[in-house]
């Protein structure tokens, strides 16, 4: 366990890059971290870069709602 398919693999990594590019609105961000709370539960790479995410964002309801998410994959 704690491997993902290839499937899933490549479309957490499109996730993570939508919602770490500040070109996306703050909205599209908050639903991108919110399927990642779905969809990423124990991935590693994801957990890391949420982390980092909830550490330096600097709009306080992105990063809420990133570390919420980043709180349901993390176990």
């Amino acid at each position: 366990m704690g491997e993902v398919e290839i499937g899933t693999r490549t479309a957490i990594d499109k996730l993570l890059s939508e919602l770490k590019s500040s070109k996306n609105s703050l909205t599209l961000r908050k639903e991108v971290s919110k399927s990642l709370g779905k969809m990423a539960i124990g991935d590693k790479k994801a957990i890391l870069e949420m982390g980092r995410l909830a550490t330096s964002e600097k709009n306080k309801y992105l990063k809420a709602c990133i570390q919420t998410n980043l709180n349901k994959i993390n176990c």
